[in-house]
C-alpha cells in the first residue's frame, strides 16, 4: 500500500527481533473503489526479493504468501513456493483467490506437497472432477487475419 523499500526492510527486521513465528505477506491488491492515491505497481521480481528477504531474516518462521500474489508474481507465482511455506488457497480476507484447482496443479508441478488429511494428488482429481476444462477451438479466418477482417467491416 506503498511501503518502500526500507519500510518493508523494517518490517523483516522488526519480526526478527520479535521472533514472530508465522508472517503473512500480502501484496496489493487494486480492488475498485479503494481510495488509495497511488496504487503501486510491483514486479515479481520486487515481490519475490520482498519475500526471500523475510525468509534470510527470519529462517525459523513460516512465511506465508497471502493475498496479491497471482496478480503481482504472475508467471513467476511457483518461484515463492522457494523462500515461503504456505500460501493461501480459495482467497483473502475480502478478495476473491485464484481457482483452487490451478494452484493445487502449480505446487505439485513444481515438486511441492502439501501437509493435508488427502493427498495433493486425491485433491487435483477431485477439483478437476468438478471443474470444467476450458473448450480449446481452432482459430478462424478472422482470428488469424484480423487486418483483413477489419478492411472488410468498414465497408
Amino acid at each position: 500500500m506503498g511501503e518502500t523499500a526500507d519500510d518493508v526492510w523494517e518490517m523483516a527486521e522488526t519480526t526478527r527481533k520479535m521472533e514472530v513465528e508465522s508472517i503473512p505477506v500480502n501484496f496489493f491488491i487494486p480492488i475498485d473503489g479503494v481510495q488509495l492515491k497511488a496504487q503501486p505497481k510491483l514486479s515479481p521480481e520486487y515481490c519475490l526479493r520482498a519475500l526471500c528477504l523475510y525468509r534470510f531474516m527470519n529462517p525459523r518462521a513460516e512465511i506465508r504468501i497471502a493475498a496479491g500474489r497471482e496478480i503481482h508474481l504472475r508467471s513467476m507465482e511457483v518461484m515463492a513456493l522457494f523462500p515461503a511455506n504456505p500460501l493461501f488457497l480459495d482467497g483473502y480476507l475480502n478478495a476473491k483467490g485464484e481457482e483452487r484447482l490451478r494452484t493445487l496443479q502449480m505446487i505439485k508441478d513444481a515438486g511441492f506437497t502439501i501437509e493435508s488429511d488427502h493427498s495433493l494428488d486425491g485433491l487435483i482429481e477431485k477439483m478437476a472432477s468438478v471443474t470444467q476444462a476450458p473448450k480449446i477451438e481452432m482459430k478462424n479466418f478472422n482470428d488469424l487475419h484480423p487486418e483483413i477482417h477489419a478492411l472488410t467491416k468498414k465497408k
